[in-house]
């Protein structure tokens, strides 16, 4: 399932996220596939977990059901019961042995809004591609470092219709190394000017 988040939902938890999730298919009448064990969970799962605060238009969605239901059905259901910010946009059936989409994903496209002087900002961005290596600090570990670098693809300065500074830019996205927008504005000395960022795609292998 694809999704968009924007407006105030931006401002919920991933975990109220899920929550909002499970009651919108209970309220639908959609049944759900729930996990084994202690605590049976309902099995969906989001490809790659949206920051608080973040906007997008691409999120992707996981989710087993009890029994088959057309795909047109789902999306007539479940819309109505999302909450303003939040629109189902596509949904899509696969074999039940696909691989998960967190286990396929490798990289995110992101669209930074930044406030301030464009030349300022370009300087920052043409220094950042410049060098060969950027160490930093892990944000869950402060005694850990990574080299954020090599896991930005590609980033480039546009301006939107209202003369507004868009730096678009592709990151990897892995289970075992992945890079964020605002790790990447904070290597840039930028973070202050950051007005929005926006998750507008992401490629899976």
């Amino acid at each position: 399932m694809i999704f968009s988040e924007k407006s105030t939902i931006k401002f919920i938890s991933h975990l109220d996220l899920m929550r909002m999730w499970h009651r919108a298919f209970r309220r639908a009448q959609i049944k759900i596939a729930y996990t084994h064990g202690f605590h049976p969970q309902p099995r969906i799962s989001i490809a790659s977990p949206l920051a608080v605060g973040w906007t997008s238009d691409c999120e992707m969605m996981d989710f087993y059901l009890l029994e088959d239901m057309p795909v047109d059905d789902i999306i007539k259901r479940l819309n109505p019961q999302m909450p303003n910010g939040i629109e189902i946009l596509r949904c899509l059936q696969v074999q039940s042995n696909e691989p998960s989409l967190q286990s396929k994903l490798r990289f995110a496209e992101y669209l930074v809004s930044f406030k301030g002087n464009s030349h300022f900002i370009k300087q920052a961005i043409q220094k950042f591609l410049s060098s060969e290596s950027v160490i930093m600090d892990k944000r869950k570990d402060p005694n850990s470092t990574y080299d954020i670098r090599p896991l930005v693809i590609f980033c480039e300065l546009e301006s939107d219709k209202n003369d507004n500074n868009i730096m678009r830019t592709r990151l990897v996205n892995r289970p075992e190394a992945a890079a964020r927008p605002d790790e990447l504005v904070r290597a840039m000395g930028l973070s202050e000017f950051v007005l929005n960022i926006h998750r507008n795609n992401l490629i899976f292998e």
